[in-house]
């Protein structure tokens, strides 16, 4: 009986949308969930903000570079590779580095400036050198799956989401997020704390991503409420949230009760062509399940 008043409210709304000319057609856009492993090898630009300090990295590595993350030392340095760091302060004090191979065996040669003039690295630069590299590597997500795993090897998973919880890029946010979910134990405190540590994520599309990923989580039933809100409290794109809300109702883990739940979330997409497609996807997967 409850089954059939959820479908009687669900067609409800949808003659009412189409009463007021809304057409029956939409475009169902695919979902793609990148699997992107981070850059390994080739170029990568980048500008950012940290700690008061303007940072301007440029890395060209023409193969693998290898890093011990829970110490954040490059232990292999590629030939005909090099990586470039510049950072200014808020006072204007600029620092240079460029990291090459000197050696067959992947040693790094560093030189080291401030304010063009030229020091040696280990007294003047190697504190700040220790600063600045944990953040590239969260802000160009380079190895992340590595870095997770070693991060969490040593110090576990609360280790990693604390250093998720520094990552200010949404897309690499995003991806240590969908790795920790898809692919660690995590406690129910830790999975709740994922979808705390999404909201940071100003990206709708790659908080879709994540919370998305999250659907296919063991524990995703168990935190579908915490879900929903974290979903219609912060995407505003009627298609990300729609593309949310798509994975949620067809997921199996999922009861009436809580599809009513997907209903009221429904009532936040603002696309009346997305609205639609919701509730006709959540009529059909309601009549299959009748």
């Amino acid at each position: 009986m409850e089954g059939k008043k959820l479908w009687l409210i669900i067609w409800m709304v949808l003659f009412a949308m189409c009463s007021v000319g809304c057409s029956a057609n939409s475009i169902v856009k695919s979902l793609i969930d990148s699997e992107l492993s981070g850059p390994i090898n080739g170029e990568i630009k980048k500008q950012y903000q940290l700690d008061g300090m303007q940072v301007k990295l440029d890395i060209s590595l023409d193969d693998e570079m290898l890093v011990d993350y829970t110490t954040h030392t490059i232990t292999f340095f590629p030939s005909n590779s090099q990586i470039s760091v510049v950072t200014v302060s808020d006072a204007g004090f600029q620092r240079d580095l460029t990291l090459f191979s000197g050696s067959a065996e992947g040693k790094l040669t560093y030189r080291y400036m401030e304010n063009g003039v030229e020091r040696d690295f280990s007294d003047y630069g190697r504190t700040w050198w220790e600063q600045i590299l944990p953040s590239i590597f969260r802000e160009t997500g380079y190895d992340y799956r590595q870095r997770i795993r070693q991060i969490v090897e040593k110090s576990g998973t609360s280790a990693a989401l604390s250093d998720t919880n520094q990552v200010v890029s949404d897309m690499v946010c995003s991806l240590y997020l969908r790795e920790l979910v898809n692919h660690y134990s995590l406690t129910d405190k830790e999975y709740e704390t994922t979808l705390l540590i999404s909201e940071n994520i100003k990206s709708d599309s790659n908080h879709a991503d994540f919370l998305s990923a999250f659907v296919r989580s063991d524990a995703f039933s168990e935190h579908l409420t915490f879900l929903l809100k974290t979903a219609t409290d912060n995407i505003q794109s009627s298609y990300e949230l729609a593309r949310v809300l798509e994975q949620v109702i067809r997921s199996p883990k999922i009861n009436k009760e809580e599809k009513k739940n997907v209903l009221n979330a429904a009532a936040f997409i603002s696309s009346k062509s997305e609205k639609q497609r919701i509730l006709r996807l959540l009529s059909a997967v309601q009549d299959d399940n009748d």
